[in-house]
């Protein structure tokens, strides 16, 4: 990999930090008075990675939370899953209606051994 411009790279930071963008990757606003390390911290993100062939260019670039960035690592769009987006869960309960059995409560009659109850249930 060919060396990269120190000076190129902080002209782009730059030019991409003017307009304050949002997170291109979780699409949530970013605190550009962080510094790195800080998980919140501004960075540049490749859309296309340089290890995956993609050009140290300005169109290639995205702001990015430190964390996203980090977690995106050397995926390419196509890539990310909705394994990376918040996740819904539908549960079968209803909440504040009567509760309904799908099988009846066990309950010992008196003299019945039964196997939940240590030593049969004496």
């Amino acid at each position: 990999m060919a060396q990269r411009n120190t000076a190129t790279r902080d002209r782009h930071r730059s030019a991409i930090a003017r307009t304050k963008p949002p997170c291109a990757l979780c699409e949530q606003p970013i605190d550009y008075t962080l510094k790195y390390p800080d998980p919140g911290a501004y960075v540049v993100d490749h859309i296309t990675p340089l290890s995956r062939g993609g050009p140290d260019t300005l169109d290639n670039k995205q702001a990015a939370h430190r964390d996203c960035n980090r977690t995106k690592s050397a995926a390419l769009p196509t890539e990310l899953t909705a394994a990376n987006t918040p996740r819904t869960y539908i549960t079968a309960r209803t909440w504040g209606g009567t509760p309904t059995r799908t099988r009846p409560l066990l309950t010992a009659q008196a003299g019945t051994p039964h196997s939940f109850f240590p030593n049969g249930g004496s």
